[in-house]
Formats: C-alpha cells, sequence, structure tokens
C-alpha cells in the first residue's frame, strides 16, 4: 500500500456509524458470547455529546473508507498522575499485515506522552495473536511478569452490593481534595505500583494532594476525622456496554475487610447510580484479594477468559 494513502485522524461524529461495525468486527474475531450492547448513536453521546467525553478514538482511513480504530480514555492516580487506557485497537483483516495497527497504536501513545502520561495500559487475551506486536514496541505483560489481573463487577453485581450498603458498619464519603489521601498514597507505592512504575517513578513530592478533573475519591474516615482507607475511580468506556467505572487504587487486606467491603458497596452504589454498566479494575494476585472479591460477586477475567495486563512506559523512537 502507498501510505499517502493512510490517513491517521481523530475520530468524528458521523465516524460512529462505521465504528460501531468495526466494533462488531472485533467482539466477531474474539469470539466473545457477549457481544456489543450500545448502538451508533451511544457511541456518538458518549464521545462526542459534552464536554467531558468518556472517550477519545483514532481511526485509520485509506481511501476515504474507516479501516480500523483505536479507542481510550484516561485513567487517574491519587499522586497527580494520569495515564491513558487503550480499550480497543482493531483494523479490518484485508487491512493487516499493512502497518496500519502500529501507526494507530502510536498515535494514542504519542497522545499519552505528549500530554505527560505515566504509561499506556491495555488489556490482551492471552491467545491473541497481537501479543507479539505489543511486545515488539516495547510493552511489558505485567500479568506474566507480576501476576496482575484482572477483575470485574457485572450490572446484576453492582445492584446486589449497592442493595446491601445500610449493613456496612462504616461509611464512604466522596472527598474532592487529595491532600487528605496524600500519605496513605505514599505508603501504598510500593505495595501496590509495578516495579516497573516504582523504578520509573519520579519523586511525588510535587504532585501530592493534587486532583485531576478527571479523578474521583471515596474515602471512609476514622472517629478523629482521619483517612484510613480510600477507593480511587474514573469514569471509563466499554465498547461493548458503553459508560463504565474503572477503579484505580484500592486499599490492601490489612486495612480489614469490613472497611473493604464498606468502599466496594459504595463504589457499587456510584455506579449504579451514575449508570454504569460495569467496574474494572487490576489487583496483584493475592489470597486475601482472591477471597473477598469473589465472595461478593467479583469475575476474574484473567482466569475465566485469560485477559492479560500490558504497560508500555516509553515511545521507543
Amino acid at each position: 500500500m502507498n501510505f499517502v494513502d493512510l490517513e491517521i485522524r481523530k475520530a468524528k461524529p458521523e465516524d460512529c456509524i462505521r465504528i460501531r461495525e468495526l466494533i462488531q468486527e472485533l467482539a466477531d474475531y474474539e469470539q466473545m458470547p457477549n457481544g456489543p450492547k450500545i448502538d451508533y448513536k451511544t457511541l456518538q453521546r458518549d464521545g462526542f455529546g459534552s464536554k467531558k467525553p468518556l472517550y477519545e478514538c483514532y481511526v485509520a482511513v485509506v481511501f476515504g473508507e474507516i479501516v480500523g480504530y483505536a479507542l481510550y480514555f484516561w485513567i487517574y492516580y491519587s499522586l497527580g498522575r494520569k495515564a491513558l487506557h487503550l480499550e480497543d485497537l482493531y483494523v479490518t483483516p484485508f487491512h493487516r499485515l499493512k502497518n496500519i495497527g502500529s501507526k494507530l497504536f502510536s498515535a494514542v501513545a504519542k497522545k499519552n506522552f505528549n500530554e505527560n502520561g505515566q504509561f499506556l495500559d491495555f488489556s490482551v487475551l492471552s491467545w491473541n495473536p497481537a501479543e507479539t506486536f505489543y511486545l515488539s514496541k516495547g510493552s511489558k505483560d505485567l500479568t506474566n511478569d507480576e501476576d496482575w489481573q484482572m477483575y470485574r463487577f457485572d450490572r446484576a453485581t453492582l445492584q446486589a452490593l449497592a442493595e446491601n450498603i445500610a449493613d456496612s458498619e462504616y461509611v464512604a464519603t466522596e472527598i474532592g481534595n487529595f491532600n487528605a489521601i496524600a500519605q496513605l498514597a505514599k505508603e501504598a507505592l510500593p505495595h501496590t505500583r509495578s516495579k516497573y512504575e516504582v523504578k520509573k517513578l519520579k519523586s511525588v513530592s510535587d504532585t501530592e494532594g493534587s486532583n485531576s478533573s478527571g479523578a474521583r475519591c471515596l474515602a471512609v474516615f476514622s472517629g478523629n476525622g482521619e483517612v484510613v482507607a480510600y477507593a480511587l475511580y474514573c469514569y471509563a468506556y466499554s465498547t461493548w456496554e458503553g459508560k463504565s467505572m474503572y477503579l484505580q487504587e484500592f486499599p490492601q487486606w490489612d486495612v480489614g475487610n469490613q472497611i473493604r467491603l464498606c468502599l466496594l458497596r459504595a463504589l457499587a452504589k456510584k455506579a449504579r447510580d451514575d449508570g454504569c454498566s460495569r467496574i474494572d479494575f487490576w489487583k496483584k494476585h493475592q489470597l486475601e484479594d482472591i477471597l473477598l472479591l469473589s465472595s461478593h460477586g467479583a469475575k476474574n477475567l484473567t482466569h475465566s477468559e485469560m485477559w492479560h495486563l500490558y504497560r508500555l512506559f516509553e515511545l521507543k523512537k
């Protein structure tokens, strides 16, 4: 292919009809039993209908036809950091092996690093031959390297958790000033971050306590007003189900399961009330987490569907 004929550009509202067709192609390719449930009008509304879209998207255009797309959204951290999560990258079979996927991936990665994103996250099915492509770009498979596993609370589980929120011994409150959780965030840093991330992470002294507009936090306070645990989340996007929630930081087991359950129920109620289809999150595989999460309906998609977490820390020249 003469790459003069290829254009990588930001998606427009009128592209959503074609993007929805490609989302269906991707679902068929991945042989997912529960395919996309949203239509192109939902894509238009969620990506272009407000000043704070739930996602952004690049498309690959060849001779005027959209032949691929890369859909992504921002995720946020308590210590004033952000990163991009690549939700979908797909190129039609006829146009593969022509460097189009590579150009779409590079467009998203460049946006992330140009806007000071710490890294680019994305998930890949372990049987997908694209694994070789992502590794060649310098990405790390954190599921293989550090046993990060993907969990999900689906819509039915969110409803059940939200209905039981009154049973919680503690109360979780939404907070907007992250200074209250800065110390807890620093203490958790060695335990909850990837070894690659900790190695590359710069000093947090200049960013602690900041609150990016997309980051939200639920916290549990002690009797004297100190934060004892928090959960950090943002709104995300699923090309299968639309608006969802991405849980980025959640307390370790040593804060006590009653406090963690309080936060889970509060998150579920927030997600349900805000029209989210699910909550997705990644955690390192630990027995205490398995017992708590599975007993309250979380599905381990790394086990059941073989999803792996990949992370790109820098864009190669």
